[in-house]
């Protein structure tokens, strides 16, 4: 059956939305398993470096906690409590350091009543049940062989990614402060701070990968304990 107009676009719009995704996930996952294997000189765990950026800007109040899961890290911006996976909390790889380093710029952006931030932090929740119905609605159309289903479901997740690429300014601004903060705190070498760089340039497309991150995550989840 030959596809309208409209369902070519569509499906041209995904391919590129997907390859992109596909590109930004795995240059993330690749830059941080390189820069785990290299361990601070200087020794601070994620948490403590946390504290210390956190602290350093005025931000007692804001807590750090672990948080179970892969790639869970993030700043609640409704509860201002920074969490943090456990490998991150307690490790002091350049990796972690840069993770959570950007956490702590998300804080310091909240505190500097970033709109865009807050607004991104209070609708996250319903992004992430919007990407399982498109999850489950490409299932089903494949299942049911439903080319209407598969193009809404599609559009579903196409709308996430969309709205994730309009935010990105949130994470370059948030890279330019964790450096800053990082630097101020001398937490790092100066040859070091290159890797804490290209591991937080890597994550600037974090969130626009959030549609392939979820079956990662799911998957993780499923199969390892």
């Amino acid at each position: 059956m030959p596809y309208d107009m409209e369902e070519m676009i569509l499906l041209f719009l995904f391919t590129i939305a997907f390859l992109f995704i596909i590109k930004a996930t795995f240059t993330y996952l690749s830059t941080v398993q390189k820069y785990k294997a290299v361990e601070s000189k200087k020794e601070y765990s994620g948490c403590e470096v946390a504290r210390v950026l956190l602290d350093q800007n005025g931000l007692k109040d804001v807590y750090v906690v672990t948080v179970k899961g892969f790639l869970k890290d993030h700043y609640d911006t409704r509860r201002k409590v920074i969490r943090l996976s456990q490998e991150t909390f307690d490790g002091s790889s350049l990796a972690m350091i840069a993770v959570s380093a950007r956490e702590c710029a998300h804080a310091i952006q909240d505190q500097n009543h970033h709109v865009l931030l807050r607004m991104r932090g209070a609708i996250q929740p319903f992004l992430e049940i919007v990407l399982y119905l498109g999850y489950i609605g490409v299932l089903f159309s494949l299942i049911s062989w439903s080319l209407y289903y598969l193009l809404l479901s599609l559009g579903v997740i196409l709308f996430v990614f969309l709205f994730h690429l309009c935010t990105l300014s949130i994470e370059k601004e948030a890279v330019r402060i964790a450096l800053r903060e990082i630097e101020k705190a001398n937490l790092v070498t100066k040859k070091e701070m290159e890797g804490v760089e290209e591991v937080l340039q890597a994550g600037t497309y974090l969130f626009v990968a959030s549609p392939l991150l979820l079956i990662i995550q799911l998957i993780k989840g499923i199969f390892v304990k």
